[in-house]
């Protein structure tokens, strides 16, 4: 377990299979993994979940190299994180606790790495279907919007549109709790939905709160329920 507010690892592997396993330390607002893994099957496992954090905090993994599977698990103290992956260069998975706050994770490939919800999921085990005709909003359940337009993704108000447009939304319950994640032409937001007491056939950007977002286009094989 790590030391101080702001670390740093360097590390230098070797011949064989090497496994660095990483803990954040009490209060920590940033860990930075700089280094080269040797020749074998490497894994990286940074933890930030490991002592309580106050702050919003920054991992930042892009100087490392030569792992072949990172693994990444968020903070569940409720504070915001900036997640720092090196694109195109190992299988990265970026875990979330069950009250992960809003996370910023850029590096991360769709077809390659893996947003790990399983923690948020509960019971469910992949995204509900969407009838254009006709859905009902239910409670715990996730919803995949892929729109493919531009700015869809990157706003409150553009995503509450884009997936008011997906579908005839039925709500169901007031303060019934269910998730998005929307797409657009180069992005992905990932929203947690808590139904307003007004029903309405349509969502709305004050019932949308961001708990991540993205720097790729993931498809719903990107993440592990």
């Amino acid at each position: 377990m790590l030391a101080g507010t702001a670390q740093t690892v360097t590390y230098t592997g070797g011949i064989g299979n090497d496994t660095v396993l990483i803990e954040n330390g009490t209060g920590s607002t940033s860990v930075t993994v700089a280094g080269s893994f040797g020749i074998g099957t490497d894994t990286l496992d940074v933890d930030m979940n490991a002592a309580a954090l106050t702050a919003a905090y920054t991992l930042d993994v892009t100087g490392a190299s030569g792992y072949d599977t990172g693994t990444f698990t968020l903070s569940d103290d409720g504070v915001a994180a900036t997640v720092k992956l090196a694109s195109n260069t190992d299988v990265d998975n970026v875990v979330y606790t069950a009250t992960t706050a809003k996370a910023v994770v850029t590096g991360l490939d769709s077809g390659e790495d893996k947003v790990d919800i399983d923690a948020v999921a509960g019971a469910e085990t992949g995204f509900a279907t969407i009838t254009a005709a006709g859905t009902t909003i239910e409670a715990a359940h996730f919803y995949l919007v892929a729109t493919g337009t531009a700015g869809d993704a990157d706003t409150a108000a553009k995503a509450a549109a884009a997936i008011s447009d997906a579908a005839v939304w039925t709500q169901a319950t007031a303060a019934d709790v269910a998730y998005f994640v929307v797409t657009d032409d180069n992005s992905t937001s990932f929203y947690k939905y808590v139904e307003a007491a007004t029903a309405s056939t349509e969502v709305v950007d004050t019932e949308l709160t961001l708990i991540g977002t993205f720097d790729d286009v993931l498809v719903a094989g990107d993440f592990t329920f």
